[in-house]
């Protein structure tokens, strides 16, 4: 038996031995971390954001120590922190041309990759995309590749789904092939339904509630195809190439910095919908 399969995940990445461990701190407002300390922001049970100084861990087997990560889209806890242990297999290497802050922003765009890959979006579709959010911009950004020109519809409050639609077909100057709907919300989720054609398709990348209501028989009648998104898989090298040469520009999604030292106030600026923030980054 390898000493990697003797050794279980839940061993490895056990967030007690952090907690416990005498080195682990949880600073206080205002508080100057040690220097060249291992510092990472977490959140408690009462959802308080809080800076915390831990040990610099050491790796195990199949495990390497990475400072800076940015793919972290790990499902392991902790790693939002300056030295991590990550699972080697899972890591992928920039280019040199691709900054780790274009790097972090390859999450969001696996995202919209597998679900184009998977919505079979061809050359020329029309193509209607409901969410400007991370993940709406970022679909937005990949389906331009494949789509030209971009053509802007403000929803209005009030309006119902089909009002709304027949607002976007007459921007489309028609029914589109196909719906990319990065929110969630019912209201957007029927609205792409009643936007698109005869045998059209409607993908629903974003994540809503556990019950929503649709409308079965527009669906049924004009044989319009739902799809849905939960989990991607192998997108990264393609997000990575993407970006590397060019065709895919990341940076303006990103609209506020911070340093790893003032996390908390990251969060802050994250939640507040006045400060107009798309993607906020905290740079080491």
């Amino acid at each position: 038996m390898s000493p990697t399969a003797a050794i279980s995940q839940a061993e490895l990445y056990d967030p007690q031995k952090v907690l416990s461990d005498p080195q682990f701190k949880v600073l206080k407002e205002g508080e100057k971390p040690e220097p060249g300390a291992n510092l990472a922001v977490f959140y408690n049970a009462n959802k308080e954001i809080h800076l915390v100084q831990k040990p610099r861990p050491t790796p195990g087997p199949g495990q390497v120590l990475v400072h800076r990560l940015t793919l972290v889209r790990a499902h392991k806890p902790g790693t939002l922190t300056r030295w991590h242990l990550h699972p080697a297999q899972w890591l992928h290497k920039l280019p040199g041309n691709v900054s780790f802050e274009e790097g972090a922003l390859c999450e969001p765009l696996a995202v919209a990759l597998a679900g184009i890959e998977r919505a079979n979006l061809r050359l020329g579709d029309p193509v209607l995309i409901c969410g400007a959010g991370p993940i709406g911009l970022v679909s937005l950004l990949s389906a331009r590749a494949a789509v030209p020109g971009v053509r802007t519809v403000l929803i209005e409050r009030g309006k119902s789904a089909k009002e709304q639609a027949a607002v976007i077909k007459e921007v489309a100057d028609g029914p589109v092939n196909l719906a990319l709907e990065c929110t969630g919300v019912e209201s957007s989720i029927n609205t792409g339904i009643f936007s698109a054609k005869f045998g059209g398709k409607v993908f629903v990348i974003g994540v809503g509630k556990n019950e929503l209501s649709f409308p079965f028989m527009h669906l049924s009648a004009n044989e319009i195809d739902l799809q849905f998104q939960y989990r991607y898989c192998n997108q990264y090298p393609k997000a990575i190439r993407l970006v590397a040469g060019g065709l895919i520009n990341l940076k303006p999604l990103v609209t506020h910095r911070f340093s790893l030292e003032d996390g908390p106030s990251a969060f802050h600026v994250a939640a507040d919908p006045s400060q107009g923030a798309i993607k906020v980054q905290i740079l080491d």
